[in-house]
């Protein structure tokens, strides 16, 4: 539980719709992609 505390306070200064994206990437198994590809996916929603 610590170590999964530790890792959400890492990802704080991330804004709420970029962290639903990454639960989405996640869920689906997607855990390598570069940082820029959040930013496409924000745009490509709103």
């Amino acid at each position: 539980m610590a170590d999964k505390t530790k890792s959400m306070s890492h990802v704080k200064h991330v804004p709420k719709d970029a962290q639903v994206i990454m639960s989405i990437m996640k869920d689906m198994g997607i855990t390598d992609y570069e940082p820029k590809v959040i930013n496409q996916l924000l745009e490509f929603t709103y």
